[in-house]
């Protein structure tokens, strides 16, 4: 028997090495993929509705019942997130706002989420299957990430468009197929139909291009290939043909409201004005560290960070800048991705107005660096023993990660402002106003015989109408909110009356004969209470009881 016959080649055993890292791969990924699933989709119907989210879902309704939506330019976003849930509404068997469930409307942030991690494979030959890999497990158990993927608002939508329009204009880069331009156009098109604040991701992609073609000049590489994708070959005028084609149509159907409103068309563009003035802040200032504070380091009873992603984020930015790059122009993404990032957190950060979910659309960019960075450690580390080391800590980083995913969406701090992504969050104390109503219309009706419109008579005079009172109360044709205070005659029929406590002594005025106040305590946000009125004709004899108390089970 020869040498050769009695050990393997140098070749085949790379290539087995080979094979096996990327069955390890593909485990890894899938095993992400479930646990981002797992993790998501469980009591999705526990948390109070936020007033977005109920807002969203009552327009959603409409659009449900009446097959056409109204563009508000002055608030509540574009038209991408209503019609991308009719799909989900229409596999329920839903047809009415009475069937749509917030399990249903929840479950579409969760579907486009697993839908980012799943369109980040596109990006594999770029950034390495590895990189991959290693950012559908971040993104899986990223806390903040966790936690607004069941939260039915359409930055999720802006996130996922956003990559996609990333992908397809980077392949159209390489290859120069005017095909890559129609899902370029597209994607394009639907980030403004998600959301309108997606001029500034249009900005960072700018950026982002000038900021590599400015490096590759600054620090040009050897390898002729290369350097021509970092300049950059001349584009044909013909090729903006499809781009602008994919961009108008897109534009036009969903902004349309698919040809039903026109005048929506005009509105996607007037919005801006709206959107400028409310930069300023408009209750929602915050310091400019805000961002970066809500991801890498808050402690508000609990600790709350994601800094190893940080991390391991800048890990990969410094490979894709130092490293020496191939003549394929591999490094190109990634550093597409270090600028996109940087560009987005310093114009968030500069505007005053903020809110927490804003900042997906950054952090999704970090984790896929994230990703990137992990990988090239991994690589770059050729002993066993600091490969194992690398792997406990993203295991333990991950592992905290999943702990405090856990806990932002736990019963305890799904909707507690100990927790930092919640915002202006609806009090779990709100369902007691849920179920005191139910107490009162079961006294109206014991043997629930009553009508439809013979129901509890309700008026809810609210300056915010209470949201999300009004999505609560969708299937009740007998609760009204008035956009001022209704005559004396008619609130003296109406069997409760929710107001806020600004109105409270008029109520107690004006119908002192016929109502009495409810001496619960419902809050609807923290710090924001709901004064209930209750007509005596709901209240035990006054021989039998002569104050107001809670109704004995």
């Amino acid at each position: 028997m020869t040498e050769s016959s009695k050990s393997p080649s140098p070749t085949s055993t790379a290539a087995s090495a080979s094979g096996i890292a990327r069955i390890g791969v593909v485990v890894l990924f899938l095993l992400a993929f479930g646990m981002g699933i797992a993790v998501r989709a469980p009591r999705l119907a526990e948390r109070p509705m936020h007033t977005d989210e109920a807002i969203l879902a009552h327009k959603f309704g409409g659009l449900l019942e009446t097959g056409t939506w109204k563009y508000d330019p002055a608030d509540y976003h574009g038209p991408a997130l209503p019609y991308l849930t009719l799909p989900f509404a229409w596999a329920t068997g839903a047809a009415t706002s009475e069937n749509v469930s917030e399990t249903l409307l929840r479950s579409v942030p969760i579907a486009i989420c697993m839908s980012i991690m799943l369109l980040s494979l596109a990006a594999r030959r770029e950034l390495g299957g590895g990189a991959i890999a290693a950012s559908a497990l971040f993104l899986a158990v990223s806390p903040i990430f966790v936690f607004y993927s069941r939260y039915y608002i359409m930055e999720l939508l802006l996130v996922f468009f956003s990559l996609a329009a990333i992908i397809s204009g980077w392949r159209y880069w390489r290859s120069r197929s005017p095909w890559w331009l129609i899902p370029a156009g597209i994607s394009l098109a639907m980030m403004h139909a998600a959301k309108e604040t997606c001029v500034i991701h249009y900005f960072a992609m700018g950026a982002a291009v000038i900021g590599c073609v400015a490096f590759g000049w600054i620090r040009p590489a050897s390898g002729e290939k290369f350097t021509a994708l970092v300049n950059g070959k001349p584009l044909k005028p013909g090729h903006l043909k499809p781009l602008l084609g994919a961009v108008l149509v897109t534009w036009l159907l969903f902004y349309s409201s698919f040809f039903t409103n026109w005048r929506g068309l005009i509105d996607s563009i007037t919005t801006y004005a709206s959107y400028l003035n409310r930069a300023e802040g408009s209750g929602h200032e915050k310091p400019w560290f805000y961002y970066l504070q809500l991801l890498f380091w808050t402690k508000d009873h609990y600790r709350w960070t994601e800094a190893g992603i940080l991390v391991l984020g800048v890990a990969g930015a410094g490979f894709a800048f130092f490293r020496r790059p191939k003549e394929d122009g591999s490094l190109l993404l990634p550093r597409f991705l270090a600028f996109y990032a940087a560009a987005l957190i310093i114009v968030y950060s500069f505007i005053s107005y903020k809110t927490p979910w804003t900042i997906l659309g950054f952090h999704h960019a970090l984790i896929l660096l994230a990703g990137f960075g992990a990988a090239s450690l991994w690589q770059t580390l050729r002993r066993t023993w600091m490969r194992a080391i690398l792997v406990v800590l993203i295991a333990a980083m991950c592992g905290h990660l999943g702990y405090q995913a856990h806990r932002a969406i736990g019963r305890r701090l799904a909707a507690d402002t100990r927790n930092p992504y919640v915002y202006v969050h609806t009090s779990t104390a709100f369902y007691r106003l849920m179920k005191r109503l139910d107490e009162l219309a079961a006294i109206k009706h014991p043997d629930d015989t009553g009508a439809d419109d013979d129901w509890l008579q309700v008026q809810v005079v609210h300056s915010e109408a209470a949201w999300p009172l009004p999505w609560y109360t969708r299937m009740h044709k007998t609760v009204g909110f008035p956009s001022s205070i209704p005559p004396d005659e008619i609130l003296a029929r109406t069997d409760v009356i929710i107001t806020e406590p600004g109105y409270a002594e008029y109520f107690r005025e004006h119908l002192a004969n016929t109502h009495v106040q409810d001496r619960g305590i419902f809050s609807l946000r923290p710090s924001i209470f709901l004064t209930v009125f209750i007509h005596k004709d709901l209240l035990p004899p006054p021989e039998e009881d002569n104050t107001l108390t809670e109704p004995q089970q």
